[in-house]
């Protein structure tokens, strides 16, 4: 199933239904597909189908289920808390947190973040691509703050809670976990100690001096494999 093409629906069909214009127009003019064809559709909170195209009616796709509902999401909560970062790299790095299995992502203003506005907009299509691209039929919940400190205060307690620090060790991460990683020139002084204080535990993320986008992208890992 992982192999067919993977649209969002609002919900998952029960009997024969309509696909919406985005993705009718998707499937049938740039993809060229038809009726006949299989692809898998998913609602956005975890679950989804095959269905089959069986016809098109006024340039909308009409399909029907080809399967049982399965679900396709990560079974533990895994936040990370990102420092706002330049835009190609902070794209890169919200894609590659989503194809990790983060749950929630926290984007927060740091103190070294270049300041550009919140782009949720934006980032809702990122996640939303990268978890079609995937396979994950769920899609993380988002969130902006203007600092670090905000960020900290809307983690749920029951978080074993974890700072990417260079010339930390390694640690092996289990249960629900969240792991917070600076923007382009790292956490400041300040900002460490307010994560220290809050009872995050050092994280290290390898030998070497990484980008930011890389450093999320070895965090989000270190963090969902638990």
């Amino acid at each position: 199933m992982s192999l067919r093409r993977r649209f969002r629906v609002e919900s998952l069909p029960q009997d024969e239904a309509a696909l919406d214009a985005a993705a009718s127009h998707h499937l049938l003019r740039v993809l060229r597909l038809g009726p006949g064809a299989r692809v898998v559709v998913f609602d956005g909170g975890g679950k989804q189908r095959a269905v089959e195209v069986v016809s098109v009616e006024g340039g909308i796709a009409i399909v029907r289920p080809d399967g049982p509902v399965q679900v396709a999401a990560p079974d533990q909560a895994a936040h990370l808390l990102l420092g706002q970062l330049k835009p190609k790299a902070h794209d890169v790095a919200v894609r590659m947190a989503v194809e990790a299995g983060i749950t929630h992502l926290h984007i927060f203003a740091a103190h070294r973040s270049v300041k550009r506005p919140a782009r949720i907009d934006r980032w809702e299509r990122l996640v939303e691509a990268a978890a079609q691209q995937c396979g994950r039929a769920d899609l993380p919940t988002l969130y902006a703050h203007d600092s670090l400190g905000q960020a900290l205060a809307d983690l749920p307690s029951d978080l074993g809670v974890w700072v990417a620090l260079p010339g930390a060790e390694p640690a092996r991460v289990t249960g629900p976990a969240a792991a917070i990683v600076g923007p382009e020139g790292g956490l400041t002084e300040r900002e460490v100690d307010l994560a220290l204080d809050a009872g995050a535990q050092p994280l290290g993320l390898g030998a070497w001096t990484l980008r930011a986008d890389t450093a999320a992208a070895l965090a989000s890992g270190a963090i969902c494999r638990g």
